[in-house]
């Protein structure tokens, strides 16, 4: 699961976030699981990025999405 996830303005679009994120695809990816995030509605950004790794909405609530990314050998 990814708590929390924040990258400064000035940092934006030089893929820290995707990094992160693959960081932990990877780590995932070696124990067979599948990763979760929740991420906010009005969050643009965040759900381009999370959408085109391959994140899908399986809940939401409120203002929330809840997303998760299944690797092919998750259990």
């Amino acid at each position: 699961f990814i708590d929390e996830l924040h990258i400064l303005r000035d940092y934006h679009r030089r893929s820290i976030g995707r990094h992160a994120i693959e960081q932990v695809f990877a780590e995932a990816r070696e124990e067979h699981l599948p990763v979760r995030a929740t991420i906010l509605k009005v969050n643009y950004p965040s759900q381009l990025l999370c959408f085109a790794m391959g994140f899908r909405v399986f809940d939401f609530k409120d203002h929330r999405f809840h997303i998760e990314h299944v690797p092919s050998t998750a259990r």
